[in-house]
C-alpha cells in the first residue's frame, strides 16, 4: 500500500514538473500573440487533478514567475492582479470534479467549457480593471476611462484570450480523457479486481 501511494506521489510530481515546463515553453513561444497562454487552462486542470490546493495553485504562479523572468516584468500591482486572475480557475476544482461523477459524458464537457469561459471572463475583467487602476496611468481615473479601458481590451479578449484558453483547456482535458480511456481498456482486459482508477 505504501509503495502504491509513493508511486502515485511520484507520478503527481512528475506531471507537475512536466506541466510547468511545457507551459513555460508555450508561453515563451507564444509571447507575440497577446493573451494566448496555457496558464489559465493549466490552473483549471491542476485544480481538478491535484489533491493539494497548494500544489495546484502554485503551478500557474510558477509558470508566470519563470516566464516573466525571461519575458520581462511590468507594473507590480498589475502583475499581482494578473497572477491572481490566472490562479482563480483552481477554485473551480469542486465543480469540475463533481461533473466527472456523472455517467453522462456531456456533463463534464459542458462544465469544463463553462469554467474555461468563466476563467477567460475573470481574466478580462480583473486585468483590465488593473490596467485602469495601474500606477502607470494608462487611462483617466473616471468611469469613461474605465469603459474605454474595457473597450480597448475587448478585441484581445475576443480574438486571443477566449481562443487560447479554449485550445489549451481542450488539449489538457482531452489528453486526460484519452489517458483514462486507455486505462479503462486495460482495466477491462485485466483480471485483477483491485485495479486502480484513472485519477
Amino acid at each position: 500500500m505504501t509503495s502504491l501511494s509513493q508511486t502515485g506521489r511520484n507520478k503527481d510530481w512528475m506531471l507537475y514538473a512536466g506541466l510547468i515546463t511545457v507551459a513555460v515553453a508555450a508561453r515563451l513561444l507564444l509571447q507575440d500573440l497577446p493573451n494566448v497562454s496555457p496558464v489559465a487552462a493549466l490552473a483549471l486542470f491542476a485544480g481538478f487533478y491535484f489533491r493539494s490546493w497548494i500544489l495546484a495553485a502554485s503551478a500557474p504562479i510558477l509558470v508566470m514567475l519563470a516566464s516573466d523572468a525571461l519575458i520581462g516584468s511590468y507594473d507590480w500591482t498589475l502583475m499581482l492582479l494578473v497572477y491572481g486572475a490566472l490562479a482563480t480557475p483552481v477554485a473551480m476544482r469542486g465543480i469540475v470534479r463533481r461533473s466527472f461523477r456523472n455517467d453522462v459524458w456531456l456533463r463534464p464537457v459542458l462544465t469544463i467549457a463553462a469554467c474555461s469561459l468563466s476563467a477567460s471572463a475573470i481574466f478580462f475583467l480583473v486585468t483590465n480593471f488593473g490596467a485602469w487602476l495601474s500606477f502607470v496611468h494608462l487611462y483617466p481615473r473616471s468611469w469613461s476611462g474605465l469603459l474605454t479601458c474595457y473597450a480597448q481590451g475587448l478585441p484581445f479578449y475576443r480574438d486571443y484570450t477566449l481562443v487560447g484558453d479554449a485550445i489549451f483547456t481542450s488539449l489538457l482535458f482531452g489528453g486526460y480523457a484519452l489517458q483514462c480511456q486507455g486505462l479503462s481498456v486495460l482495466t477491462r482486459s485485466a483480471t485483477a479486481p483491485d485495479s486502480t482508477s484513472c485519477h
